[in-house]
């Protein structure tokens, strides 16, 4: 779709905010049960909430690295598609050459008899 300006095109702010606020409200929930997880496993047990409340530079910095590794996660998948894809049009060329190779063989050999 070809946009003549950007009048053509409407936004809904309100939308994508609320969007972005539920998402990172989801990452910064994640990280704090994690986080309550892990301190649990160490004998320091604080709920979900006293997690955010008492240490929330460590869930934001948590719910970044989540976020962070994530990304990368899928970075990595998309990379390994896009290489087997690439292999798929490697193998196809290849078996394009191995045609022509035979065709041309056939060639030198029916030549080669008539030669005869």
């Amino acid at each position: 779709m070809s946009v003549e300006n950007e009048s053509d095109v409407e936004i809904d702010y309100e939308c994508l905010s609320s969007e972005a606020a539920t998402a990172a409200n989801d990452l910064i929930n994640d990280a704090a049960e994690s986080l309550a997880v892990l301190l649990e496993d160490t004998g320091r047990a604080l709920s979900e909430r006293d997690v955010l409340l008492k240490h929330p530079e460590l869930v934001a910095t948590h719910a970044l690295l989540a976020y962070l590794d994530k990304t990368n996660q899928e970075r990595l998948i998309l990379k390994a598609h896009d290489q087997s894809k690439l292999n798929q049009k490697l193998e196809e060329l290849v078996a394009k050459v191995e045609s022509i190779a035979a065709s041309l063989a056939k060639i030198a050999a029916s030549t080669q008899k008539e030669a005869v």
